[in-house]
């Protein structure tokens, strides 16, 4: 059936198979060398498999790649529309609550200097009486000019620089009629413990 090698550590020849495929007659060397072909060939493909394994997961992990950032991109797309859609939002309810507190009688500083650039139409304006929007910061305190300081700075952020020359002037204009304030505060501040010794 099978020849045994003759020292246990040679090769093994498959005498049947040989027969089979008409190589009986090759002398050991011969098959020794058919083999290192054959396992040289072998190995060559094997090598290609694992190069086309790794091209697919390659291409594959590539191909998630591209759609992680495909959908990481949508996302922010979607992310924008709806931060839009909601500073619009908020736009509008500011303008809402100030057009309600004009009609209720009780409009704060911020409400008539953002009506005064509003996009309203023209008989309303004609209703309402127009002044010039420093008329409006008449008689403010430092708490009001404060309040008005950041109302302003909403108003700018939410309509994203549509008026933004006005809002910067506003803007110049508080911020120093806060800074007069403040100092004739400390003013009086530093001149009230000398009144009271004078006393």
């Amino acid at each position: 059936m099978w020849e045994e090698p003759d020292q246990p550590t040679s090769t093994f020849v498959w005498q049947k198979k040989l027969e089979k495929h008409g190589l009986k007659n090759l002398s050991r060397k011969e098959l020794e060398a058919l083999n290192r072909r054959k396992q040289q060939e072998n190995m060559i493909e094997l090598e290609k498999l694992k190069k086309r394994r790794q091209e697919r997961e390659h291409a594959r992990q590539q191909h998630e790649d591209d759609m992680c950032l495909m959908q990481r991109s949508k996302e922010a797309a979607q992310f924008d529309e709806w931060q839009r859609q909601e500073e619009c939002f908020h736009l509008e309810q500011a303008k809402l609550r100030s057009k309600i507190r004009i009609q209720d009688g009780r409009a704060k500083p911020i409400d008539l200097l953002a009506q005064y650039i509003s996009e309203k139409s023209l008989e309303e304006s004609i209703e309402m009486q127009m002044h010039e929007p420093y008329h409006y910061l008449n008689g403010l305190g430092l708490d009001d000019f404060e309040d008005l300081l950041a109302d302003i700075r909403v108003y700018n952020e939410l309509e994203k620089c549509q008026n933004a020359d006005y809002w910067s002037d506003l803007t110049i204009i508080v911020e120093d009629e806060l800074q007069k304030l403040r100092k004739a505060e400390a003013e009086k501040q530093r001149m009230a413990p000398g009144r009271r010794e004078g006393i």
